[in-house]
């Protein structure tokens, strides 16, 4: 997960970054990233169809041109996968209002599947046209939810890496009751 965009970026050029400081309580933007070591924030913002070709170059680099099977590579907005996943009540406020939908328009998840030998299930292509707000080339997917039994691997886009064992559970239960 990343941004895809930054508001108010001073420094010229593509993707260029934005570079924050705060200095007695106000924020301050910079135009160059030229500042004295220490002393701001440099945020980058994602190209996330770049990424996506990157991705996609790379799978094609290690197994070879349409030897990655059924290949996803998609993008979608950051609230779109808090509903997608069913964690509107794990982030939202006491006052209903949801930070992770309703404000950081500008983060965005990328999920990246290379199902080398196996093909979607019909139910993947129903969820994923389903899913709605995606972005990438070529009618992206949603991340698929696994089969009854299957067991679900760190990094292949289905469970976040670095999660606890709780959290990690849950979304498997999750996932399996979709399936």
């Amino acid at each position: 997960a990343d941004f895809d965009a930054l508001p108010d970026v001073r420094v010229t050029g593509r993707n260029a970054p934005l570079v924050a400081e705060k200095a007695g309580g106000v924020n301050m933007d910079h135009d160059s990233v030229f500042v004295p070591w220490g002393t701001s924030d440099i945020f980058f913002p994602t190209d996330f169809e770049a990424l996506g070709r990157l991705y996609r170059a790379s799978a094609e680099h290690v197994w070879g041109e349409g030897g990655g099977g059924d290949l996803t590579a998609a993008h979608y907005r950051q609230g779109a996968v808090v509903k997608r996943y069913k964690e509107m009540v794990r982030t939202a406020t006491i006052c209903s209002f949801n930070p992770m939908v309703d404000d950081f328009i500008n983060a965005r998840f990328f999920f990246g599947d290379a199902l080398r030998g196996r093909g979607r299930s019909q139910a993947d292509k129903r969820g994923a046209a389903a899913s709605g707000d995606a972005a990438g080339s070529a009618a992206p997917k949603a991340p698929p939810a696994p089969k009854t039994g299957e067991r679900v691997l760190e990094g292949a886009g289905l469970i976040p890496a670095g999660l606890p064992e709780w959290a990690r559970k849950k979304l498997e239960q999750q996932q399996a009751a979709q399936a």
